[in-house]
């Protein structure tokens, strides 16, 4: 009973250890998975939308809105 225990907990183990070095490939598509900061920034700027900071939504959808406005 406690081989098959251990044994159990292995295979969970290293399919865990493989499904996780999986998740290290990524496209040109922000997924979640993606973390390269440098990548976002330049999807950014190739986006042409302009970057806002804001203290909170309310500011953000303000300041948007003003934005958006002087544009067109």
């Amino acid at each position: 009973m406690k081989t098959k225990s251990l044994l159990s907990l292995f295979a969970v183990a290293a399919f865990a250890a493989i499904s996780v070095q999986n998740l290290g490939a990524h496209c040109q598509v922000p997924c979640g998975i993606f973390a390269d900061q440098i990548e976002f920034e330049k999807i950014l700027e190739d986006s042409g939308l302009p970057i806002v900071s804001a203290d909170n939504l309310a500011d953000a959808a303000e300041k948007v809105v003003k934005v958006t406005q002087e544009a067109a």
